[in-house]
């Protein structure tokens, strides 16, 4: 990828939308010289996949990684959404299972003698 692109996309990230998540397919970086991952410059933004079986020439392996920064997004928006979802949960009694809601706005039952 050209650096044009690389910085075009880095400023977009970082001035217009802080939360996009891009996934990265670095498999052929090893075979590009002086190659450097979108992962260096957006490190708390990227997913990073990469596959060992190509560089091992191991045709027919499906052996790799998906890589993700100690400091990303990923874990701030599932914080952040669980946060968010907790009244709700709390407030749900409509199924046995603890926090499941099938309703957008559940009212607590009250118990009903048998």
């Amino acid at each position: 990828m050209r650096q044009k692109t690389i910085d075009r996309i880095v400023n977009i990230v970082k001035r217009k939308n802080p939360n996009l998540i891009i996934i990265t397919d670095d498999v052929y970086g090893t075979f590009v010289e002086g190659f450097r991952s979108l992962m260096a410059d957006l490190r708390r933004n990227i997913i990073g996949v990469y596959s060992f079986s190509k560089y091992f020439g191991a045709t027919g392996w499906r052996l790799g990684v998906v890589a993700i920064h100690q400091d990303n997004i990923y874990d701030r928006m599932v914080a952040d959404s669980r946060r968010r979802a907790q009244p709700h949960l709390r407030a749900c009694r409509c199924h046995s299972r603890p926090g499941w809601c099938c309703s957008p706005s559940p009212t607590p039952r009250t118990p009903t003698s048998a």
